[in-house]
């Protein structure tokens, strides 16, 4: 959808859907009108572009992808990363000392 005031395209929210955890959460609308051919998504050979379609024709965890992570989630994923780089470097070593 156009913004009447920049020109820019922006999705709005129109829809409250419900999350998989039972929350409910405004969603922005899909920036594609059903029965909008999607040139270039096709990836078969002999394949044709798909057609968009309505929003609720889509599962409801599509629109949870781009929703943030909490901070603490990505400090503990980082953590883990870093313990895992050790654990892999000292095996390393280990394996070169024989």
């Amino acid at each position: 959808m156009r913004n009447r005031t920049s020109g820019k395209n922006c999705l709005i929210p129109r829809v409250i859907r419900t999350r998989c955890d039972g929350a409910a959460k405004k969603v922005p609308a899909s920036s594609a009108v059903d029965g909008t051919v999607l040139k270039g998504l096709n990836i078969y050979k002999e394949g044709k572009d798909p057609v968009a379609l309505k929003d609720e024709e889509y599962p409801a965890w599509l629109w949870t992808l781009l929703d943030e992570t909490p901070a603490d989630s990505l400090g503990e994923r980082e953590r883990q990363r870093v313990e895992r780089s050790k654990a892999i470097k000292e095996a390393n070593f280990m394996k070169s000392r024989k």
